[in-house]
């Protein structure tokens, strides 16, 4: 076998290796698990396929190959610059001045966080102790299989952990990251679009556009480290004035959900909302 084979063939099996370790380490519904027994099938198919033609020396055309080749290096050349940018942004420092500070939900069972959602409440915690003067946004509806809104039980949380009530405000009806930015950016005292508009009517856009910035407070924007890029970005499509900062994420799913956010960023990017 050549070397392409070999590489089709180990990285098939590995997608098909880890589609299992997945399977039996969350069950059948983790999100994204379908894309590595997809993915694995396709890769050792063509495997078999290159070493079909290498044993019955059947020539590919080279434009053939080009029309294969190109796409897959270019799509690889987009990915690993997306790759950067997400493993970039979940690991870099925010201010400790900031005024607010936004936690994005995730899946709570019942009324019990899932590890995603303490680990994202963990580190807000960690922040608000070193800025004691910001407040905390605690984003997210109620979805299934929660009893309780994800506004709801992040706010317990916080609570428990010594964070003090009044600090504490609810934004309990959106359902994804979209909304979480959306619904929660109207608690954002400080802002004042509707005053500057009418003061600088008639007036240079750029600083119309510049006195906008300087009227909205500076966020924390607190997600898993995998998601900061995608929410920073939706963040300021808003007109937020917005840092990311990034929790940890379980070792074993790290890579799953890092193949997933370059999807999910490639999708917001189509639609317009990054």
């Amino acid at each position: 076998m050549n070397l392409l084979t070999v590489s089709l063939l180990v990285m098939g099996v590995f997608c098909i290796l880890y589609f299992v370790t997945i399977l039996l380490y969350t069950g059948p519904q983790s999100a994204f698990l379908w894309f590595w027994i997809v993915t694995g099938t396709i890769l050792i198919v063509a495997a078999s396929i290159c070493t079909f033609m290498d044993s019955n020396k059947i020539i590919t055309p080279i434009y053939i190959k080009l029309a294969v080749v190109v796409p897959l290096f270019l799509g690889a050349v987009i990915f690993i610059i997306i790759e950067i940018r997400i493993i970039s942004a979940g690991n870099k420092k925010v201010s400790t001045w900031a005024g607010y500070v936004i936690v994005l939900g995730a899946q709570v069972k019942g009324k019990a966080l899932s590890k995603t959602l303490k680990s994202r409440l963990d580190t807000a915690c960690q922040y608000l102790r070193v800025n004691n003067k910001a407040k905390v946004i605690v984003s997210g509806g109620q979805g299934n299989g929660e009893d309780i809104s994800e506004a709801e039980a992040m706010s317990n949380y916080l609570k428990e952990q010594g964070i003090q009530p009044y600090r504490i405000i609810k934004e309990d009806q959106s359902t994804n990251t979209y909304e979480n930015i959306k619904f929660s950016r109207k608690y954002l005292k400080g802002e004042n679009p509707l005053k500057v508009e009418n003061s600088l009517r008639g007036e240079n856009p750029l600083k119309k556009e510049n006195s906008l910035k300087e009227e909205m407070p500076l966020v924390i924007l607190v997600t898993s480290n995998f998601h900061v890029y995608r929410a920073i970005n939706i963040a300021k499509k808003q007109g937020l004035k917005v840092q990311g900062l990034g929790a940890p994420v379980d070792d074993i799913l790290a890579l799953n959900y890092y193949i997933r956010e370059f999807f999910a960023v490639v999708k917001d990017r189509l639609f317009g909302n990054i």
